[in-house]
């Protein structure tokens, strides 16, 4: 089995440690994968809980931990923003949930962990309502770079 593999089944409780100490180059492939899977934060977990000397050489290590802590500075805003319009739809009577993978995170050991790029958001009501609601309220977000697209899901 992969390094990486081993490595996300010690993140998930599945085993204690490596079969073989990983090379600085193993570490470099497992963190390229945990980039292109975007679980970095994730792995980071599991990293935390190896033996002393089954971690990552030091420089790696920390490349790891600034990635984490970027993910979770960037979790704490798109947090912020789902409050935020949380709120701003609680005002005016509208029904609204967080779904996928922000809502998700909750479930998570370390939720700021989890990487995202957006919230999605349900909200009942009409759409021309809700996008002149998020239309004036655009000014008072707390989160820059933030759009709107709406899908109009219709039941028949």
């Amino acid at each position: 089995m992969s390094p990486f593999f081993e490595l996300l089944q010690i993140t998930l409780g599945n085993r204690r440690e490596f079969s073989a100490v990983p090379t600085a180059k193993d570490w470099l492939i497992i963190l390229d994968e945990a980039q292109r899977h975007t679980i970095v934060g994730l792995l980071l977990d599991g990293i935390e809980q190896l033996p002393v000397e089954q971690r990552p050489p030091t420089e790696i290590l920390l490349q790891w931990i600034g990635q984490t802590q970027l993910t979770e500075q960037q979790k704490r805003m798109l947090n912020a923003a789902a409050v935020h319009l949380d709120c701003i739809f609680k005002d005016k009577g509208l029904r609204s949930c967080v779904l996928k993978g922000t809502g998700l995170a909750r479930l998570y050991p370390n939720p700021l962990r989890r990487q995202s790029g957006d919230v999605d958001i349900w909200v009942e009501g009409d759409r021309v309502r809700i996008l002149k609601l998020l239309k004036d309220n655009n000014n008072s977000w707390s989160c820059r770079n933030t759009s709107c697209r709406l899908r109009d899901y219709r039941w028949c």
